[in-house]
């Protein structure tokens, strides 16, 4: 359960925009987003450091992407962590970077499944912010990777 602090972050940082921009505006973010992304990764030197900054950020997208899925109602929920959801370490960049934006896709369709569904409000846990809505953990992945990404040297 995470502590009221990380509530309040989780409710002013996530839930409260996510619900504010509404699900078109999410995902039209989120697809700029990953074009950014991909550019920005698609530039960049092929080292370990970006490869393994890379790999995190898609695993953590796959594992979001998982508990959309819960909401959804094609899978049932798994207390699971983001590292079985990796790109494999011999990946190098340019893979990474087609990965990137085949995972990008997946969490553009699954944005929509939940627009056509109705679920934006269905709640399924992150394992540091709590319960989170469907629109939350849209909003969540897109801040996620672009801040991930600034670590990233230019």
């Amino acid at each position: 359960m995470p502590n009221p602090i990380v509530k309040l972050i989780a409710r002013f940082v996530i839930e409260g925009p996510a619900a504010r921009q509404g699900l078109p505006q999410l995902r039209q973010q989120l697809e700029r987003s990953g074009d950014t992304l991909a550019g920005r990764f698609e530039a960049a030197s092929d080292t370990p450091q970006g490869r393994k900054l890379l790999r995190h950020i898609i695993g953590i997208e796959r594992w979001g992407q998982r508990r959309l899925q819960v909401v959804l109602g094609d899978l049932p929920f798994e207390a699971d962590g983001h590292q079985k959801f990796l790109p494999s370490e011999e990946a190098q960049l340019p893979q990474l970077v087609s990965e990137l934006r085949e995972t990008r896709a997946e969490t553009l369709a699954l944005a929509e499944r939940v627009g056509h569904g109705g679920v934006a409000d269905e709640r399924v846990p992150h394992d540091f912010f709590g319960p989170l809505s469907a629109a939350g953990w849209l909003r969540y992945l897109r801040l996620h990777s672009d801040t991930e990404a600034k670590r990233l040297p230019r």
